[in-house]
Parts: C-alpha cells; sequence; structure tokens
C-alpha cells in the first residue's frame, strides 16, 4: 500500500515537499506485535493505492476496505465528562472527531509516540 496522498493539496505542493516526506509503503494487513493480532492498515486519507495492483482493482479493494472500517460495530462514542482522558493506539484505530457538540466546546491535546515499522503478515 503506498500513501500519502492529501487531496486538498495542490500537486506542486505535494512535490515540493516529497523530499521531506517521502512516499512510504506499507502491508495492508498489519501485525501488532505486542498481541500477533491482524489489522486493516488503511486510511481514506493517506493510503493511495494498493501495489501489484491496477488502479481499478487497488480502487474497488480500498472502498470495500474503508467501507469495512467505517461499520458502527467497530466504531466507539465517549461520553465526556469533565477530566474524561482517551487515548487509542493508531496502530489499530481509526480516529474521527464528529461534530456533534455544539455548542460545547471540543478542546484535544495530542501527542504521538514513535512505533514499531509496520510488519505485514507475510513478513
Amino acid at each position: 500500500m503506498e500513501g500519502p496522498v492529501l487531496p486538498d493539496m495542490p500537486p506542486e505542493t505535494v512535490e515540493r515537499l516529497r523530499p521531506q516526506f517521502p512516499t512510504v509503503q506499507h502491508p495492508v494487513v498489519r501485525v501488532i506485535p505486542e498481541t500477533g493480532r491482524r489489522v486493516l492498515f488503511v486510511n481514506l486519507s493517506f493510503t493511495q493505492r494498493i501495489v501489484g495492483m491496477s488502479p481499478t482493482e487497488s480502487d474497488e479493494l480500498l472502498r470495500m476496505l474503508y467501507r469495512h472500517v467505517h461499520r458502527p460495530e467497530f466504531q466507539v462514542r465517549l461520553r465526556w465528562q469533565p477530566n474524561t482522558v482517551a487515548f487509542w493506539d493508531n496502530r489499530a484505530c481509526q480516529h474521527y472527531a464528529a461534530s456533534d457538540y455544539f455548542p460545547a466546546r471540543r478542546v484535544m491535546e495530542r501527542i504521538s509516540i514513535v512505533g514499531d515499522r509496520p510488519v505485514g503478515v507475510s513478513s
């Protein structure tokens, strides 16, 4: 799988930034080293295509995988209360902030921990 693709970024900006942020390849299914669990490792915002497939096949498969990860049974919703803290493992989760909290104000502080290199099932 290749990425990232940022649809709102002009192609000339993508090319200008490519030396600083080169295209990378990751497995579509990665293994979490601590548990051995297999997880889908595709993201609508960053996955460009599946290497080794035609553009049409890649697009079709990615659409199917995106629909799969958006199923309600894979979602978690929190009832935020004062002092609530939430964290997730980006190796196995995708974050999407629903804009349904008006008139409350959403405040988020984010940190990212440098992790391992994604390893696929056949690696």
